[in-house]
């Protein structure tokens, strides 16, 4: 038989496509493509359902539908979220974060359009809420599943969904730096060329889909606002403290009011107070309709007065002092919108409503200034470093807000006022909530990831998996002859003890009795209840991973006993352990 030649060009190829896919650099392409399309699609789709939606309302009797919007909205959204898709879709970065840490990175793919599709539909219907949050979680998912597809590791799953989230930022504000620093910071992942290199290709080309689809100008390329005047650095420095006592207020407001609709247990009730509640805040606040950015670029573009002017209390504020009151009163209301959004069903994220809350607290602050001190403030650099420092505060991104204001007005003229609004913003929050609104729940379960690498390591700690139960329990009824057989036929030097409920009551080890049990005469006549001792420490099974640490630093013991509820379950090692925390490791940690 004649053997056929090899094809050595084919081969290099071969080896050449191998290369670049380990160095993940055609995934990541591929990350941002599909994210900027997503972006794209989910920008439009929001404009001109909403378009078509309020045209439809604008016209004869239709008029009436303008109240009820929100209702028929979530409606809409819970029924594709419950019958359709079959899953909550509620807080979708918190819900990208737990899947890190307890579900190895994976994502459902259904979460690569599903998000889309809620989010356009409970936003064109009025729903307070933003963009950002959908579309960063469709962009992780399409990182984690593009992961699957290639049949990568851990280590670069959480590569991917990096590179998805920030992609995702990057195409739905065409600011890719911001994109870049945004993952980084609600990531908690570290910088390094490995890690950087496939995130700033993703981010690159999602903005160049979204480029090509959207145009090249800035998102708000036409804000008039001034170069930064040093004399106002107290007041760039008051805005920050104002804008950090704002956040606060943001992620307190929202917790509570979430929490106090999850209480209501029928769906049709929840869906009735908070879609008509909602209704009613649009009703009076027609600037807490939708995402918000008509309301920002109209105070941008210098056409404060339309944010109010179909308002039916218009008429009772048409004053400086009345127009600053509705201002107060509508950055307090949109966190109230934006949570009986999400509380009663529908699916959006907190990003824009944060940046709204911060134009236009920003703006209201510098009418105030302009008004107390009779100062000329520049009203609109004010506004954009407001949605700087409030974005700093609640989503606890500092740096990521401030290339983003940078980015979406096209210059860096502002950069000063917003490292000082931002960081204040950020500290003066920090002091108070020290989680964001995406990690506080993560980090009231112990599930949060941080920029401590060993912390990061042990979060990710299977608990359950380090049980060990190759064991060989006793009661405390039975005799020494008993603990023979056991030693028999079994290789543990530690014995747990129980009594007939399953509670671990005590332990034997082996070199306590090693005397005893050479001495035959006893092993009818001692009981197991004489020999065992207390155990030191023991560990129950809701336990977080930091606090079995702790416990297995603080004592020299190789074996600890896990109980549940008092029963025993089994025994956690430190050999295990520390054999586990060095695959989780090697798996986690990118180099």
């Amino acid at each position: 038989m004649i053997k056929k030649k090899k094809r050595p060009t084919f081969d290099f190829l071969k080896i050449g496509y191998r290369a670049v896919i380990n160095q993940a650099i055609i995934p990541a392409i591929i990350i941002g493509i599909i994210t900027g399309l997503a972006a794209v699609l989910l920008k439009n789709g929001v404009y001109n359902l909403t378009a078509w939606v309020q045209d439809i309302t604008r016209v004869g009797h239709f008029s009436l539908l303008y109240f009820f919007l929100p209702i028929i909205g979530i409606i809409l959204t819970v029924i594709f979220t419950d019958n359709i898709i079959k899953e909550k879709l509620d807080h979708g970065v918190t819900r990208v974060l737990q899947s890190i840490t307890k579900n190895k990175g994976d994502i459902h793919p259904h979460n690569i359009y599903s998000n889309i599709v809620a989010c356009v539909i409970t936003a064109a219907f009025g729903g307070s809420i933003g963009m950002e949050g959908p579309i960063v979680t469709t962009g992780a998912a399409i990182g984690s599943n593009t992961a699957k597809f290639f049949n990568y590791s851990y280590k670069y799953k959480l590569l991917f969904i990096s590179a998805g989230m920030s992609a995702a930022i990057a195409a739905i504000f065409k600011a890719p730096i911001a994109g870049l620093i945004f993952s980084i910071e609600v990531l908690a992942m570290d910088i390094t060329a490995g890690f950087l290199i496939p995130v700033v290709l993703s981010c690159v080309t999602a903005t160049i889909v979204a480029t090509f689809f959207l145009g090249q100008k800035a998102e708000f390329y036409f804000a008039v606002f001034t170069n930064y005047n040093y004399s106002n650095t107290l007041f760039f420095f008051l805005l920050g403290i104002f804008a950090g006592l704002l956040s606060i207020y943001f992620l307190r407001t929202f917790s509570f009011v979430e929490k106090k609709l999850s209480k209501i247990k029928k769906k049709s009730f929840k869906i009735l107070i908070g879609g008509g509640l909602l209704g009613l805040l649009i009703y009076l606040f027609p600037p807490l309709y939708g995402e918000g950015y008509n309301s920002m670029e109209s105070i941008l573009s210098g056409k404060i007065e339309q944010l109010f002017s179909s308002s039916i209390i218009y008429p009772y504020f048409n004053s400086q002092v009345g127009f600053l009151i509705l201002l107060i009163i509508l950055f307090f209301m949109k966190v109230i919108a934006t949570a009986l959004t999400t509380g009663a069903g529908g699916v959006g994220g907190v990003f824009a409503p944060a940046l709204f809350t911060g134009a236009v607290g920003g703006t209201a602050f510098a009418l105030m200034m302009n008004l107390i001190f009779n100062t000329s403030l520049n009203i609109n650099n004010f506004t954009l470093v407001g949605m700087a420092g409030v974005m700093a505060g609640v989503i606890q991104t500092p740096l990521a807000a401030i290339f983003l204001i940078a980015e979406l007005t096209g210059g860096y003229n502002l950069f000063i006022p917003l490292i000082i609004t931002a960081t204040i913003a950020y500290g003066t929050t920090r002091l108070v909530e020290p989680y964001s609104i995406y990690t506080k729940p993560l980090a009231e379960r112990g599930e949060l990831l941080t920029h401590d690498k060993e912390k990061n390591v042990f979060t990710l700690l299977d608990k359950d998996e380090l049980i060990e139960t190759e064991f060989y329990p006793l009661t405390v009824n039975q005799k020494l002859a008993d603990l023979v057989d056991a030693i028999k036929n079994c290789d543990r030097n530690v014995f747990p003890v129980i009594d007939n409920s399953s509670n671990l009551v005590g332990l034997i080890h082996f070199k306590d009795i090693k005397k005893i049990i050479f001495e035959p005469d006893k092993y009818d006549k001692v009981y197991i209840k004489d020999i065992m001792k207390k155990p030191e420490i023991v560990i129950d099974i809701n336990e977080s991973v930091d606090s079995i640490i702790e416990k297995v630093r603080a004592k020299n013991i190789w074996n600890i006993p896990v109980v549940d509820n008092g029963k025993y379950k089994g025994f956690i090692s430190k050999s295990s352990l520390l054999s586990a925390y060095q695959e989780v490791f090697d798996e986690f940690i990118f180099e």
